[in-house]
């Protein structure tokens, strides 16, 4: 696979980068529905805020792009108990917005918002830079231009009309993160003067 262009296009550093071709290279991930999720984009740990409980829990999550074998044609994140990695659920992300929730005052806690549901997902991030980081990458994701390209590259996969080779390079310039983060070009700039 490609995973090692994605650590690195989500600027995570090398060693994330290499941590990625390990596990890919050793199994696919697969969700308690036996079901291959895609590939790894981002990972990392997070307080995610309980649906019917309003406190933070540790959660090992994981943020996929849509596997061209697997049923969903959207990005999802998977979820961990972080002591055990034991699977916990995936939660598709179809259209909507993301945004750091000012509120908490700590530059790290930010919210998926689905536009049709209305429902939302608020994460704890260890680090505002963390933070940054994954709501730049899910608002990319949540784009309703780049939900409809990912649908139709995996309804070509589906159909054979592409390779699985066609399939991934497709998709990783759809979803193409190379640019560094603007907030740490402008702190580099300030530095520099």
């Amino acid at each position: 696979g490609n995973n090692g262009a994605v650590g690195a296009a989500a600027s995570s550093g090398a060693a994330a980068a290499a941590a990625m071709m390990m596990r890919s290279s050793i199994s696919p991930i697969i969700d308690s529905k036996q079901e291959q999720l895609g590939p790894v984009l981002l990972e990392g740990t997070f307080g995610k805020r309980g649906w019917l409980a309003p406190t933070f829990r540790r959660r090992y999550m994981m943020l996929h792009l849509p596997s061209p074998s697997g049923s969903r044609n959207v990005p999802h994140i998977s979820y961990y108990l972080p002591e055990t990695f034991k699977y916990r659920d995936t939660i598709e992300l179809y259209e909507g917005t993301v945004t750091l929730l000012k509120h908490y005052k700590d530059g790290r806690t930010f919210q998926i918002k689905w536009l049709q549901s209305g429902k939302s997902l608020v994460l704890r991030a260890a680090t505002p830079k963390t933070a940054r980081i994954w709501i730049k990458t899910l608002s990319l994701l949540t784009n309703a231009e780049i939900q409809s390209a990912m649908k139709e590259l995996h309804a070509k996969m589906k159909r054979f009309e592409i390779t699985l080779h066609e399939y991934e390079k497709l998709l990783f310039s759809i979803t193409s993160l190379d640019e560094e983060d603007e907030e740490d070009e402008e702190e580099e700039e300030e530095e520099e003067s």
